[in-house]
């Protein structure tokens, strides 16, 4: 079988598949989508070689069902992990046709940030460096 016949969603179409690890950097968004359902927009900033480079992921149908409780709570700083699609969307804004790239979300892991805490021992640490 051929790499384009495994990979196909659909009859001549290949699926494409992104995975993306980055930061929340916004309180995620929900939204009820046509049919009732809730979506929950995140917004995630990932490290590059040459800097930023910041993507909304939606995160539609069961599994925003799954994981609702989870998404709604995540704070600015949470660490996001993305499996999906890598899409695109268009709107009219003043008379302008406008496009963003997003990721739709198959699967997600989020793990929360740790606030650093005074009583930790990071000073035993310190004692240690040569400066």
């Amino acid at each position: 079988m051929r790499d384009s016949d495994e990979n196909s969603g659909k009859k001549g179409k290949r699926t494409n598949l992104v995975q993306f690890v980055g930061e929340l950097t916004r309180q995620p968004r929900v939204f009820t989508a046509e049919g009732g359902g809730r979506v929950v927009n995140l917004f995630v900033k990932g490290d590059t070689q040459r800097g930023n480079v910041y993507l909304p992921i939606r995160v539609a149908g069961d599994l925003t069902t799954e994981h609702y409780d989870s998404l709604v709570t995540l704070d600015p700083g949470d660490e996001v992990k993305v499996l999906g699609e890598l899409d695109w969307e268009k709107w009219e804004k003043n008379g302008e046709t406008k496009y963003a790239t997003r990721i739709n979300a198959r699967k997600v892991k989020f793990s929360r940030k740790v606030p650093l805490r005074m009583d930790d021992e990071i000073d035993s640490d310190l004692e240690e460096l040569p400066f």
